[in-house]
Formats: C-alpha cells, sequence, structure tokens
C-alpha cells in the first residue's frame, strides 16, 4: 500500500511538473537537456549524461522529469 502512496505521489509531481513546463518559454534552453523537479529547472546541459550527473550531484530525494528541448523556434 505505501508504494502505491509514493507512486500516486511521483505522478502527480510529474504532472505538476509537466503542466508547468507547457507555460514556459524554454527557447534559452534550445537544443538542451533539462531536468524539472517541483516546478524549477534544477539541472541542463546538451548532453544528457552530463545533466544527470548534475541531478545525481544535487542528492535530491525525488527523481526530476527529464526533457529535451528542440531546437529552433518553440511556440506555445
Amino acid at each position: 500500500m505505501k508504494m502505491k502512496k509514493s507512486r500516486e505521489l511521483n505522478q502527480n509531481q510529474i504532472n505538476s511538473d509537466y503542466e508547468w513546463l507547457l507555460m514556459q518559454n524554454l527557447s534559452k534552453y534550445s537544443g538542451e537537456w533539462i531536468a524539472v523537479l517541483e516546478r524549477r529547472i534544477v539541472a541542463r546541459d546538451i548532453s544528457l549524461k552530463k545533466t544527470m550527473d548534475k541531478v545525481k550531484s544535487l542528492g535530491l530525494k525525488t527523481m526530476p522529469l527529464f526533457l529535451r528541448v528542440p531546437e529552433g523556434s518553440i511556440t506555445t
């Protein structure tokens, strides 16, 4: 039962972060990988591995949402 609750909380956080992302101007991150947690960009780099390494060094208890921002213009 505890594990199910944890998954639900994690899914709620992912949904919240994704909805927040949709409202952001991400053009300055064009071509980069970003890590989002609690409606904040906590790490970024052109390399997914480097972005993940930066997240690991932060010692976060929750895994962030990783997303590659497409190159070029982004419209909302």
